[in-house]
């Protein structure tokens, strides 16, 4: 099976390859193409990772995933929220990483309580523009000890997060830990794929 990643992000490009290590996971620059933004709305994680899937479809002319992911806060009522770097559209542009994280330690500054889950949405779209999309949330907390410390520039929110269940944060946990923390979403994109192969005839 042969499948795009619509993202301009190498690492969640490398993350399918360590995913679906039998199929051929293509990036956009593998296509020689050029990178393109998608402009993301506030309200919905669905309604963007769509919106992503069919743009970065008809740019590659290849079966495309993309997806959108959200950061929610308990103590915080659920900010970030979907627009994540624009702090639930507290900001009209977006915050830089070393910004972003000194914000996010000012917030939740005093608090006992860091559980937290980020949600995400992953859309299926063909280059004739029909789509799937579905929802999966990961539940788990910010490791406290880490967020007080220097965060490497670049570094995404994983590096900070310790799934429920897990004894190390996102970014620590090796390829096959995330492989399998991440099976059941692996599973529904490979069956909505292959369904989208069997229509079109791919091998």
């Amino acid at each position: 099976m042969r499948l795009f990643i619509g993202s301009g992000n190498a690492i969640k490009v490398n993350d399918w390859r360590c995913y679906l290590p039998d199929w051929e996971v293509l990036s956009y620059e593998d296509l020689g193409l050029e990178k393109i933004e998608v402009e993301e709305g506030m309200s919905s994680l669905e309604e963007n990772a769509v919106c992503k899937a069919l743009a970065w479809a008809k740019s590659s002319g290849e079966l495309t995933l993309s997806d959108d992911t959200g950061f929610f806060i308990n103590a915080l009522g659920g900010l970030p929220g979907v627009s994540v770097k624009r702090w639930g559209g507290r900001f009209e542009k977006e915050m830089d990483r070393a910004e972003f994280y000194s914000y996010l330690r000012r917030q939740v500054e005093g608090f006992d309580d860091l559980s937290c889950y980020f949600e995400s949405a992953y859309a299926v779209a063909s280059p004739e523009g029909i789509a799937e999309v579905f929802s999966d949330r990961m539940e788990g907390e910010l490791d406290r000890g880490l967020l007080e410390k220097d965060i490497p520039e670049g570094s995404p929110l994983g590096v900070l997060f310790r799934a429920y269940g897990m004894d190390r944060t996102w970014r620590d946990m090796s390829a096959e830990e995330r492989r399998r923390a991440d099976s059941r979403i692996v599973t529904r994109v490979k069956k909505i794929v292959e369904s989208f192969g069997r229509d079109c005839g791919q091998k």
